[in-house]
């Protein structure tokens, strides 16, 4: 076996500016693990020790196990390694087997990070060299353990890096994490060979690694209620407001049009639905709201073919064509001035039909159906790529190939009713119900579609499905819903801060 951690990517200062004078109490440690040459996937058990390089005892250990001696701890943390890429919070006491870190182990002028990783199956093995730290300006500067690969430098385009000659080691500042580094000095590597960007197409002169880098794990914070809290709307964002529209309440479907504004944390009422529906698809075209499709269960059961667009000057909403396959809970994607209807359920029957409605012609047209019929489809479009999600699939739609491939499939359990939702070339997959069941998640899950990788982030603060969904000014807000087990249909309003992410790169 050869076990290979091929970057610690970076040591954060938690709780604290990057060059505050307190003592940082956690360092939010992230690397890179190769098993045999390759990027280790499943549970890692990890030791952490910061050392005295001097005397070569611990300062302090995960456990608390052999503080004061040179020894490795006796416990291990358990931590989640997806395709090579770990991250922990040093210090954390909430995780088993860590205890706090003192503020008096920085008290020294030189510390170093010492990890020990095993797969669970080869054993423990010491990772080398050891990772310095710089206790004077709290810059941690992230090492490299293997000579075979670079460490990151501070002449990528987008950092503004500092000499810090004290430090011999270049300190490169990025926007949301603080003393990536390089130790161009250690083991004689020189500098740019990795380097960090926001771009998911790497500078010239470089290739992508297949890995991006995250500066924490995000936050969801609580905003305030929604005024009718539905089950079941169509959602979608105009004019950084997100727009809520139809649903059901109580088993009566509702024709309300609600929308909230971020920046005044408030919600009001717009023009309502002609019609009373739930499960429609919303998208937005070229400043206009478009609903399409939806259900009314009262009585007979109707699943309607409505189309019809938003007009904000006059507050109505007027008809347009038609769409040729009557349905509800189906993903409505926009894409280059067309809204891609993708799956859903016709009447009693899941639906693999695609269909592609024009704005500027008012016509529809037939894509590719989706390879997999399924009782509800959520999608987004990303690069000029639209991701739809079924259950716990994830498909992949090429519009100059009219061509579906299927991708990664997510990490967590599976579950139906979910929302979807772009930010930037990320994709966030938020909520949902268990499969064969109504009880509401609280799951929160980024998917990554140019690595094809999914990354689980923070629950939110209320389990949810059949719920409303939108991106807004670098957040994602969601709101309403359905929890059988919880509150039924959820007053609050809830908005996710996701981490900034890194790509990085690798010199030709």
């Amino acid at each position: 076996m050869i076990l290979r951690p091929t970057l610690a990517a970076a040591c954060l200062i938690a709780g604290c500016a990057p060059l505050c004078a307190g003592i940082p109490l956690q360092i939010n440690h992230q690397g890179v693990v190769s098993v045999n040459g390759a990027p280790f996937t499943g549970t890692g058990l990890f030791r952490f020790a910061l050392i005295d390089p001097i005397s070569g005892l611990n300062l302090w250990t995960n456990d608390g196990s052999t503080d004061g001696t040179p020894g490795m701890p006796t416990s291990a943390v358990e931590i989640p390694v997806v395709n090579g890429l770990y991250s922990v919070r040093l210090g954390d006491a909430t995780l088993t087997n860590m205890v706090p870190l003192p503020s008096a182990v920085f008290d020294s002028d030189s510390v170093r990070l010492r990890v020990w990783f095993d797969d669970g199956v080869s054993g423990v093995l010491q990772l080398a060299p050891d990772h310095p730290l710089t206790s004077v300006p709290y810059a941690f500067h992230a090492g490299v353990a293997d000579t075979s690969v670079n460490a990151l430098s501070a002449d990528y385009a987008e950092s503004a890096g500092t000499a810090s000659a004290a430090a011999t080691a270049t300190h490169a500042e990025t926007a949301g994490i603080a003393g990536v580094a390089t130790t161009a000095l250690n083991a004689g590597i020189p500098p740019g060979s990795l380097i960090l960007g926001s771009n998911p197409t790497p500078p010239s002169g470089y290739s992508s690694s297949g890995l991006r880098l995250f500066s924490n794990d995000g936050a969801w914070t609580r905003r305030r209620n929604i005024d009718f809290p539905l089950a079941a709307p169509g959602s979608t964002v105009l004019n950084g407001r997100l727009h809520v529209v139809g649903g059901i309440d109580a088993g009566d479907e509702r024709p309300y049009h609600q929308v909230y504004d971020p920046v005044t944390d408030m919600w009001s009422q717009l023009g309502p639905l002609p019609v009373a529906k739930a499960d429609p698809g919303a998208a937005t075209v070229d400043g206009k709201v478009y609903v399409m499709g939806g259900r009314e269960s009262l009585g007979t059961p109707q699943v309607f073919d409505h189309n019809e667009v938003y007009d904000a000057s006059m507050a109505l909403w007027l008809p347009l064509a038609p769409m040729p396959t009557g349905r509800y809970r189906f993903a409505s994607v926009p894409l280059n001035g067309k809204i891609h209807a993708i799956g859903g359920i016709a009447l009693f029957a899941a639906t693999d039909a695609h269909e592609v409605y024009d704005t500027e012609t008012n016509t529809w047209s037939k894509a590719a159906p989706i390879p997999v019929v399924h009782d509800g489809t959520a999608g987004v479009a990303v690069n000029e790529k639209i991701y739809a999600f079924q259950g716990d699939r994830t498909f992949e739609f090429d519009p100059g190939g009219n061509m579906w491939t299927e991708k990664a499939k997510m990490s967590n359990i599976a579950r139906w009713s979910y929302g979807a939702v772009a930010l930037d070339d990320r994709i966030f997959v938020i909520g949902g119900l268990l499969a064969g069941s109504s009880n509401a998640t609280d799951i929160c899950e980024e998917y990554d579609p140019v690595a094809d990788r999914w990354h689980t982030r923070p629950s939110m603060l209320n389990g949810r499905g059949l719920l409303a969904l939108g991106a807004i000014n670098g957040g994602i807000f969601a709101a309403t819903g359905y929890d059988f087990l919880g509150v039924g249909y959820p007053l609050t309003t809830e908005e996710f801060t996701p981490p900034t992410s890194y790509f990085l790169y690798s010199k030709d």
